[in-house]
């Protein structure tokens, strides 16, 4: 299943609510983790798995796949 855009009711100081709009990327990121995506990405980089591959298994569209390359390489993860 593709992610599509999701948003997010914001409750203000003064309680006013307005819709909040959370990236992809981000979504993708919170919901899967460092860790697991890393891991998916060196799959796809070492050949192993496709680029359909690659969408199915972290559930989103390739043209989100850029922004959650940077957002996951520029945080280390310790891989047991």
């Amino acid at each position: 299943m593709l992610i599509g855009t999701l948003q997010r009711t914001v409750v203000t100081p003064n309680n006013s609510q307005h819709k909040a709009f959370v990236p992809v990327a981000t979504k993708a990121v919170s919901r899967l983790g460092y860790p697991f995506i890393k891991w998916v990405l060196s799959s796809y980089c070492h050949e192993r798995i496709t680029t359909r591959d690659l969408s199915e298994h972290l559930g989103i569209r390739l043209k989100h796949m850029a922004k959650i390359e940077e957002t996951v390489m520029r945080k280390p993860v310790l891989l047991d």
